[in-house]
């Protein structure tokens, strides 16, 4: 993921905040070895592979979303926060 999409994802108004990290593969000894330094336990998640989507595995089930039309829905209805939930559910209705 370039950057600017990675900021993209967190563009839209929204709760409490996670760090997502990507490390190249040729750092990640190095980040491990100074993960343990801080005694900081980063939870591995996955990797990143080409392409927009974002694919979750719930047991047998897979979700893939679009981080950007998540991240822009709020500015593409004008903000308003009824219209926003009610397009948040519609993106998400088959979960």
């Amino acid at each position: 993921m370039k950057p600017r999409a990675a900021l993209r994802i967190n563009a839209g108004p929204h709760g409490e905040f996670e760090l997502l990290l990507t490390i190249p593969t040729a750092n990640i000894k190095a980040f491990d070895r100074a993960t343990r330094a801080l005694a900081w336990t980063p939870l591995k998640l996955g990797k990143a592979v080409p392409g927009q989507n974002l694919d979750f595995l719930f047991g047998e089930n897979r979700k893939q979303i679009n981080p950007d039309e998540i991240s822009n829905l709020y500015y593409k209805i004008g903000g308003e926060l009824n219209k926003y939930l009610r397009g948040l559910l519609k993106i998400h209705q088959s979960w």
